[in-house]
Protein backbone atom coordinates (compact mmCIF):
# COMPACT_ATOMS: atom_id res chain seq x y z
CA UNK A 1 0.00 0.00 0.00
CA UNK A 2 1.54 3.61 -1.04
CA UNK A 3 0.97 6.82 0.48
CA UNK A 4 -1.52 9.18 -0.98
CA UNK A 5 -2.04 12.45 -1.72
CA UNK A 6 -5.80 12.37 -0.57
CA UNK A 7 -7.05 10.35 2.41
CA UNK A 8 -10.34 9.67 0.45
CA UNK A 9 -7.87 7.51 -2.03
CA UNK A 10 -6.27 5.23 0.74
CA UNK A 11 -9.23 4.87 2.22
CA UNK A 12 -10.75 3.06 -1.48
CA UNK A 13 -7.61 0.94 -0.95
CA UNK A 14 -8.28 -0.38 2.28
CA UNK A 15 -11.81 -0.68 1.95
CA UNK A 16 -11.65 -2.98 -1.08
CA UNK A 17 -9.39 -5.09 0.31
CA UNK A 18 -11.38 -5.55 3.85
CA UNK A 19 -14.60 -6.37 1.40
CA UNK A 20 -12.18 -9.35 -0.18
CA UNK A 21 -11.67 -10.22 3.51
CA UNK A 22 -14.77 -10.68 4.65
CA UNK A 23 -16.38 -12.26 1.44
CA UNK A 24 -13.51 -15.46 1.95
CA UNK A 25 -14.42 -14.94 5.77
CA UNK A 26 -18.36 -15.43 5.33
CA UNK A 27 -17.55 -18.22 2.56
CA UNK A 28 -15.16 -20.53 5.10
CA UNK A 29 -17.06 -19.77 7.99
CA UNK A 30 -20.12 -21.68 6.14
CA UNK A 31 -20.81 -24.95 7.56
CA UNK A 32 -20.45 -26.85 4.53
CA UNK A 33 -16.72 -26.15 4.82
CA UNK A 34 -14.47 -28.60 5.63
CA UNK A 35 -12.79 -27.93 8.84
CA UNK A 36 -9.28 -27.72 7.71
CA UNK A 37 -10.72 -25.46 5.30
CA UNK A 38 -11.89 -23.07 7.52
CA UNK A 39 -9.07 -23.20 9.45
CA UNK A 40 -6.75 -22.01 6.88
CA UNK A 41 -9.34 -19.43 5.33
CA UNK A 42 -9.51 -17.68 8.93
CA UNK A 43 -6.06 -18.07 9.84
CA UNK A 44 -5.54 -16.51 6.56
CA UNK A 45 -8.16 -13.44 7.23
CA UNK A 46 -6.42 -13.00 10.36
CA UNK A 47 -2.59 -12.23 9.31
CA UNK A 48 -3.99 -10.52 6.16
CA UNK A 49 -6.36 -8.02 8.66
CA UNK A 50 -2.99 -7.34 10.46
CA UNK A 51 -1.19 -7.12 7.84
CA UNK A 52 -3.69 -4.44 5.90
CA UNK A 53 -4.33 -2.46 9.30
CA UNK A 54 0.05 -2.40 9.94
CA UNK A 55 0.15 -1.55 6.07
CA UNK A 56 -2.55 1.27 6.26
CA UNK A 57 -1.19 2.92 9.31
CA UNK A 58 2.18 3.26 7.61
CA UNK A 59 0.78 4.38 4.46
CA UNK A 60 -1.33 6.95 6.52
CA UNK A 61 1.85 8.22 8.47
CA UNK A 62 3.74 8.75 5.00
CA UNK A 63 1.07 10.72 3.29
CA UNK A 64 0.87 13.29 5.71
CA UNK A 65 4.31 14.47 4.20
CA UNK A 66 2.25 15.09 0.97
CA UNK A 67 0.00 17.71 3.03
CA UNK A 68 -2.82 14.78 1.49
CA UNK A 69 -6.39 16.01 1.15
CA UNK A 70 -9.59 15.58 3.06
CA UNK A 71 -13.18 15.49 2.23
CA UNK A 72 -14.02 18.74 2.82
CA UNK A 73 -11.53 19.98 0.89
CA UNK A 74 -9.28 21.17 3.40
CA UNK A 75 -5.82 20.12 3.70
CA UNK A 76 -3.24 18.03 6.63
CA UNK A 77 -0.37 19.97 7.35
CA UNK A 78 2.21 18.83 10.28
CA UNK A 79 3.43 21.40 12.92
CA UNK A 80 6.62 19.44 13.19
CA UNK A 81 8.45 21.35 10.76
CA UNK A 82 11.99 19.02 10.92
CA UNK A 83 9.54 16.36 9.58
CA UNK A 84 10.16 16.99 5.48
CA UNK A 85 11.09 13.59 4.34
CA UNK A 86 10.02 9.70 4.79
CA UNK A 87 13.59 8.99 6.66
CA UNK A 88 12.40 11.56 9.12
CA UNK A 89 8.74 10.54 9.50
CA UNK A 90 10.03 6.62 9.99
CA UNK A 91 13.09 7.78 12.75
CA UNK A 92 10.51 10.02 14.65
CA UNK A 93 8.05 7.02 14.72
CA UNK A 94 11.16 4.76 15.90
CA UNK A 95 11.83 6.96 18.79
CA UNK A 96 8.67 6.85 19.94
CA UNK A 97 8.41 3.32 19.59
CA UNK A 98 12.36 2.04 21.36
CA UNK A 99 13.35 5.31 23.03
CA UNK A 100 15.64 8.69 21.86
CA UNK A 101 18.54 6.37 21.80
CA UNK A 102 17.00 4.45 18.84
CA UNK A 103 18.53 4.17 15.29
CA UNK A 104 16.93 5.54 12.61
CA UNK A 105 15.90 2.49 10.35
CA UNK A 106 17.39 1.17 7.41
CA UNK A 107 14.56 -1.44 6.27
CA UNK A 108 11.28 -2.58 7.18
CA UNK A 109 12.46 -4.87 9.90
CA UNK A 110 14.14 -2.04 11.95
CA UNK A 111 10.32 0.07 11.66
CA UNK A 112 8.36 0.19 14.58
CA UNK A 113 5.34 -2.02 15.01
CA UNK A 114 2.79 -0.32 12.94
CA UNK A 115 -0.62 -2.42 13.98
CA UNK A 116 0.16 -0.98 17.19
CA UNK A 117 -2.38 1.76 18.32
CA UNK A 118 -0.21 3.33 20.37
CA UNK A 119 2.63 3.91 17.58
CA UNK A 120 0.19 6.18 15.66
CA UNK A 121 -1.09 8.01 18.66
CA UNK A 122 2.32 8.49 19.62
CA UNK A 123 3.92 9.65 16.25
CA UNK A 124 1.11 12.01 15.55
CA UNK A 125 2.20 13.75 19.23
CA UNK A 126 5.45 13.77 17.75
CA UNK A 127 5.17 15.66 14.16
CA UNK A 128 1.80 17.45 15.06
CA UNK A 129 -0.25 16.79 12.52
CA UNK A 130 -3.57 19.75 11.87
CA UNK A 131 -5.95 16.93 12.36
CA UNK A 132 -4.41 15.45 15.26
CA UNK A 133 -8.10 15.82 17.55
CA UNK A 134 -9.87 13.98 14.77
CA UNK A 135 -7.32 11.02 14.59
CA UNK A 136 -7.76 10.97 18.71
CA UNK A 137 -10.64 10.50 18.12
CA UNK A 138 -11.40 7.97 15.99
CA UNK A 139 -9.33 6.09 18.10
CA UNK A 140 -11.23 6.17 21.08
CA UNK A 141 -13.80 4.02 19.32
CA UNK A 142 -13.43 1.65 22.30
CA UNK A 143 -12.48 -1.30 19.15
CA UNK A 144 -10.80 -4.10 21.00
CA UNK A 145 -9.92 -5.51 17.69
CA UNK A 146 -6.48 -3.33 18.03
CA UNK A 147 -5.60 -5.03 21.18
CA UNK A 148 -6.83 -8.78 20.52
CA UNK A 149 -6.23 -9.38 17.38
CA UNK A 150 -2.56 -9.80 17.36
CA UNK A 151 -3.27 -12.48 20.41
CA UNK A 152 -4.81 -14.55 17.30
CA UNK A 153 -2.20 -13.44 14.96
CA UNK A 154 0.31 -15.11 17.33
CA UNK A 155 -1.94 -18.31 17.17
CA UNK A 156 -1.37 -18.40 13.29
CA UNK A 157 2.08 -17.25 12.97
CA UNK A 158 3.28 -20.34 15.74
CA UNK A 159 0.13 -22.24 16.08
CA UNK A 160 1.36 -23.86 19.45
CA UNK A 161 -0.40 -25.18 22.74
CA UNK A 162 0.82 -22.27 24.39
CA UNK A 163 -0.26 -19.26 21.96
CA UNK A 164 -3.89 -21.70 21.55
CA UNK A 165 -4.10 -21.42 25.24
CA UNK A 166 -4.41 -17.60 25.33
CA UNK A 167 -6.29 -17.17 21.62
CA UNK A 168 -9.30 -19.41 23.90
CA UNK A 169 -8.68 -17.82 27.40
CA UNK A 170 -9.46 -14.34 25.30
CA UNK A 171 -12.48 -15.39 23.34
CA UNK A 172 -13.71 -16.72 26.76
CA UNK A 173 -13.30 -13.52 29.03
CA UNK A 174 -13.37 -10.59 27.07
CA UNK A 175 -16.30 -12.22 24.64
CA UNK A 176 -18.22 -14.79 26.76
CA UNK A 177 -17.34 -17.39 23.78
CA UNK A 178 -17.33 -20.53 25.65
CA UNK A 179 -17.11 -24.43 24.36
CA UNK A 180 -14.57 -23.57 21.57
CA UNK A 181 -11.81 -26.10 21.67
CA UNK A 182 -9.67 -24.12 18.89
CA UNK A 183 -9.09 -21.01 18.18
CA UNK A 184 -10.97 -20.68 14.65
CA UNK A 185 -13.58 -22.24 16.66
CA UNK A 186 -13.91 -19.18 18.40
CA UNK A 187 -13.72 -16.96 15.53
CA UNK A 188 -16.55 -18.08 13.56
CA UNK A 189 -18.43 -17.74 16.92
CA UNK A 190 -20.78 -14.67 17.96
CA UNK A 191 -19.56 -12.72 21.05
CA UNK A 192 -22.43 -12.93 23.34
CA UNK A 193 -25.39 -10.69 21.83
CA UNK A 194 -23.38 -10.46 18.50
CA UNK A 195 -25.21 -11.52 14.94
CA UNK A 196 -21.80 -12.55 13.70
CA UNK A 197 -18.94 -14.08 13.75
CA UNK A 198 -16.68 -12.78 16.18
CA UNK A 199 -13.80 -12.31 13.40
CA UNK A 200 -16.59 -10.42 11.34
CA UNK A 201 -16.95 -7.70 14.01
CA UNK A 202 -13.08 -7.17 14.01
CA UNK A 203 -12.99 -6.48 10.25
CA UNK A 204 -16.16 -4.32 11.00
CA UNK A 205 -14.40 -2.31 13.40
CA UNK A 206 -11.17 -1.68 11.37
CA UNK A 207 -13.55 -0.75 8.78
CA UNK A 208 -14.55 2.15 11.23
CA UNK A 209 -11.44 3.04 12.35
CA UNK A 210 -10.25 3.89 8.82
CA UNK A 211 -13.27 5.65 7.37
CA UNK A 212 -12.93 8.05 10.59
CA UNK A 213 -9.37 8.22 10.31
CA UNK A 214 -10.12 9.47 7.00
CA UNK A 215 -12.83 11.91 7.43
Amino acid sequence: MRPAGSFEKLERVVLRRLARLKAAVILVAAPTTSRSDRDRGIGFAVLEAQNLWANFVRSYLLSLLSYPKRPDGSRVVLGNKAINTPADLLYAAAKVAKGPAAAAPTSRRDEPAWHDINILLRTCVEIQPSHEPDIRRALSTQARVFYDLPTFRNFYAHRNQESARKALDLARYQYLISGAKHPTDALCTPARKRPQALVLDWLDEIEVVVELLCE
